[in-house]
């Protein structure tokens, strides 16, 4: 072959043969697929939303302290989206702020989903990776609230770590942009930054370089807040070791599988067994040869990653995280990701496919009665409202329990 010829030469091969970006439904269906089923969980949200926890701590700082909450902690780091949602509500009439809060945490559940579809993203199947998105059975304080969007957006750092580099200098702002953005929203960076170490390693490109320093310094901004504002000791510290081997498998691999059947108190050697087993398929499905096991591997390393990071930041409070249904957050990223690993495999061959549909039909059943959340209570925001516009000091209860966002009175 001459290669001094002035044929231009073809780009690389994908690492898999997966037909990349091939039977990709419109990016438009999709979302609005992904809009649809929250509604379906979520109805109250769109007709009566609400403040939800930390949503009114946010809010509060933004109304008192303006742009120097930017800066603020809470739980030990830093929240970038969704101080710039509180700064938002804080700036419109009082009135809309909840829809504020509701229509940004919609708004950055389709960016994720935006993302799958993306010719960047190497996962297949994304209309299935959407749905997985946002059918996560443990997920009933995390959709569509600003406090607990952080696990869904760490969803998009996840896909960041996945994607190829950016070939045009509007996608390589992006990834800049997200990977800052999405390093200062939420703990994820620091679980995530030895991949990006690593794969910024493997590649040796400019972009990939970049976009690890990016994501490292934020992990390092954030790893610096967790040190010097840590979580309350109990006065007698111990980890409970039953309990450490019976989270995964209780709350990823027996949560998604047997759902409503899980038992609510299942003995410590059946729930390890349950983690051995759960440990042992995200093994097998990121390791088995074919399509996409490059990136299969990195997913099951960044889940690991996720879970490790939850496990290690509550070690204290193990025995609450058996029960199914408590700290759902701590494992909806774990879930998704682990939805994404089976989906992936997909592209194996007919028999993997028509096991992974399989598996994917036994979750939806056993998990259906859990998919539809309960309505907030309405403490009836708009009754406040008035106060707020007349620089009032005001007490707003909202969720969960009449939790009270106190307002000082301040000038207009």
């Amino acid at each position: 072959m001459n290669l001094s010829s002035s044929t231009p030469l073809a780009p690389p091969a994908p690492s898999s043969n997966f037909p990349r970006g091939a039977a990709r439904p419109p990016l438009w269906l999709l979302l609005l697929l992904c809009a649809g089923v929250l509604v379906a969980r979520r109805p109250d949200a769109f007709y009566r939303p609400q403040l939800w926890a930390e949503d009114g701590i946010f809010f509060h700082q933004a109304y008192e302290l303006g742009y120097h909450a930017f800066f603020a902690e809470l739980a030990g780091y830093f929240h970038l989206v969704p101080r710039i949602v509180a700064a938002l509500a804080v700036a419109v009439d009082p009135h809309w702020a909840p829809h504020v809060f509701v229509g940004s945490a919609l708004v950055g559940t389709l960016y994720v989903a935006a993302r799958l579809c993306s010719g960047r993203c190497p996962l297949p199947l994304p209309g299935a990776c959407v749905l997985a998105l946002v059918l996560v059975p443990d997920a009933g304080e995390v959709l569509l609230t600003i406090a607990n969007l952080q696990w869904i957006l760490a969803g998009s750092l996840i896909l960041l770590l996945l994607s190829d580099d950016p070939g045009d200098s509007r996608a390589y702002l992006h990834d800049v942009i997200a990977g800052f953005i999405l390093g200062l929203t939420g703990p994820f960076s620091v679980a995530l930054a030895p991949l990006f170490l690593l794969r910024a390693w493997q590649r040796r490109t400019p972009a990939s370089l970049v976009i690890c320093a990016v994501v490292l310094i934020c992990a390092v901004i954030q790893l610096v807040s967790i040190v010097r504002h840590p979580l309350p000791v109990p006065p007698d510290p111990t980890v409970d070791f039953g309990a450490l081997a019976s989270v995964p498998g209780i709350r990823v691999g027996g949560t998604l599988l047997l759902g409503v059947f899980l038992p609510k108190n299942p003995p410590v050697a059946l729930a390890a067994l349950f983690t051995a087993l759960t440990l042992g398929a995200i093994l097998i499905l990121a390791l088995r040869p074919g399509a996409l096991r490059r990136e299969r591997l990195w997913l099951a390393l960044a889940l690991l990653a996720l879970l490790a990071s939850s496990l290690v930041r509550y070690r204290y409070t193990l025995p609450s995280l058996c029960v199914p249904g408590n700290g759902s957050r701590y494992f909806f990223a774990v879930q998704f990701a682990a939805l994404w690993l089976l989906l992936s495999t997909a592209v194996l061959g007919r028999r993997s496919a028509r096991a992974v549909a399989l598996v994917c039909i036994v979750m939806l059943l056993t998990n259906f009665s859990r998919l539809r959340e309960g309505p907030f209570t309405d403490y009836h925001w708009d009754d406040y409202v008035p106060r707020i516009r007349a620089g009032e000091a005001v007490t707003i209860p909202i969720n969960p329990g009449g939790w009270p966002i106190q307002l000082p009175a301040r000038r207009r």
